[in-house]
């Protein structure tokens, strides 16, 4: 589908607040990549204006230094982010965080690494399993949400839920598609939370293609 047919559609639906979500628009090589620009300006001309981008927003600079990954972001995101007529939240990806140095270049566009926002109705919690710092540097991508997260969380969704708002949860990586130890966690320590809360939905990136899942 292109991205006039997506907006041909989507401009046919009425929401009183609406939230754009979509991931892994990093560039590769010395290319930018064009979809992140088209994305922008289909959300400027339906005026949708709250963004969550599920991570993956610059390409992967591995072993260099603050100074030089600052300047990837300068240069592969911040022009066309620039651009956004409205605010732009941050799932953290492993391409945009993977280091100490990265650290800094991404916190000064995300802010943090987990969080929660409110639109109109709904109450949409980000969680970080793409960047886990207490692991050696090349092992910190796990796929796992950590415990103090999963502690936040549950504090976090209650009070939305008293509100009778609609909750939902992001992240980058959906480790129920990895398999393994990572599935495993996912299911024995975070799904039963969503189920608990009524999270109605999880939005990932990372795997390049579009996909539904389905669970209780």
């Amino acid at each position: 589908m292109t991205v006039s047919e997506c907006m041909g559609r989507l401009g046919r639906f009425r929401w009183k607040k609406p939230l754009a979500v979509f991931g892994d628009t990093k560039s590769y090589g010395t290319v930018v990549s064009p979809w992140f620009g088209r994305i922008v300006t289909a959300l400027n001309v339906l005026k949708i204006d709250r963004a969550l981008h599920l991570g993956d927003a610059i390409p992967w600079q591995r072993e260099k230094g603050a100074e030089h990954i600052e300047s990837v972001w300068r240069r592969y995101f911040d022009p066309v982010a620039e651009k956004y007529g409205g605010k732009l939240y941050h799932a953290v990806g492993n391409h945009d965080c993977w280091s100490k140095a990265a650290e800094k270049p991404y916190l000064k566009r995300a802010g943090k690494f987990f969080f929660s926002f409110d639109i109109g109705d709904m109450h949409v919690a980000v969680l970080n399993n793409a960047y886990d710092d207490s692991k050696p540097e090349g092992e910190r991508d796990t796929g796992i949400v950590s415990e103090e997260q999963l502690r936040w969380l549950k504090h976090d969704l209650a009070t939305p839920r008293k509100r009778g708002k609609r909750l939902f949860v992001a992240v980058h990586n959906p480790p129920w598609r990895m398999g393994g130890a990572v599935k495993k966690a996912w299911f024995r320590d975070v799904h039963p939370v969503l189920c608990e809360f009524g999270v109605q939905a999880v939005f990932a990136g990372s795997k390049h293609y579009l996909a539904y899942d389905r669970f209780d």
